[in-house]
């Protein structure tokens, strides 16, 4: 079986079996292209790829053709380098903050997360623990479990459904009442989500971020067709950036199509998404024909 791998404008053939991994598979296409493994990101369907999974997990077929993106080290480096200096940064606020006696914003902002966020009303009220996160719940003893996670969604950003309440490890089912459940005024309960909700959570801040890269692909776009009706670069040259750009076009409309967002203002949101990109997409294929065709 082999596989043909779009990258940066080139395309590589591997040969490979079924029980070859993706770990293997990126090593190879390493030794070819010279793009480290950790450095590059294969646009797979499914949510999740392990570089443990196999050629027949992952659901490629023979002659499968998987664009392949190079991702930005510089990019992390100076992410690093910029999150080193605000650390360092704060931490010079704090003692200058502690050296006037004067409480910094840092430690203001680490005591208010601290604090239990007050849910609901009530004449009775629940411990709500999700992690280091405290609920304080308020609701009354003939409340139903679903009624307490409808109370409980705006404060904790996950739907209903996503959410599973238990006491002493037991699930409490969304029939049972505050009362039947025998919970008492200050009585303990786990919160923790289902796969679902995480997946919504990943999916709004993937979405995000695509909306932030969808001006500077833009502009790139705009950079090229400018270069080329001034005939700035010759045609090999500009039909090389313009393959680096579709690239990543293409990349944005694969993570805004598989974003798994909540109905509503997201919603919108990929749609505009969708549009620009694939307004940018009729764009490529112009300026790429414009190009070959010649002047």
């Amino acid at each position: 079986m082999r596989i043909r791998l779009a990258l940066g404008g080139n395309t590589h053939v591997i040969e490979a079996s079924e029980d070859e991994t993706l770990g293997s598979l990126k090593t190879r296409l390493a030794q070819q292209c010279g793009v480290e493994p950790q450095h590059q990101r294969w646009l797979l369907k499914g949510s999740k790829h392990l570089d443990t999974m196999t050629f027949k997990e992952l659901a490629l077929k023979d002659d499968a053709k998987v664009m392949v993106l190079r991702t930005n080290k510089d990019a992390a480096t100076a992410s690093a380098t910029t999150a080193t200096t605000a650390s360092m940064t704060a931490s010079s606020s704090v003692s200058s903050d502690q050296t006037t006696g004067s409480e910094s914003k840092t430690d203001l902002a680490q005591r208010e997360s601290n604090e239990p966020v007050q849910v609901g009303t009530g004449s009775m009220m629940l411990i709500i623990k999700h992690g280091k996160k405290t609920y304080h719940l308020h609701c009354e003893a003939d409340a139903t479990v679903l009624q307490l996670k409808h109370t409980l969604k705006p404060a904790v950003a996950g739907l209903a459904d996503h959410q599973r309440l238990l006491v002493s490890g037991c699930e409490l089912a969304n029939t049972d009442t505050v009362r039947e459940r025998g919970l008492l005024d200050g009585s303990r309960v786990m919160l923790l989500f289902k796969e679902g909700h995480h997946a919504r959570v990943e999916g709004v801040h993937l979405l995000e971020q695509v909306a932030t890269q969808i001006a500077g692909l833009q502009e790139r776009l705009s950079k090229l067709e400018k270069r080329h009706s001034h005939r700035v670069d010759e045609a090999p040259l500009l039909l090389t950036a313009l393959g680096a750009l579709a690239d990543e076009v293409e990349a944005a409309v694969h993570d805004v199509n598989n974003a798994q967002v909540p109905e509503g203002e997201h919603s919108q949101k990929r749609q505009d998404a969708q549009k620009e990109l694939e307004q940018m997409r009729a764009r490529i294929r112009q300026l790429r024909e414009s190009i070959s065709t010649g002047p």
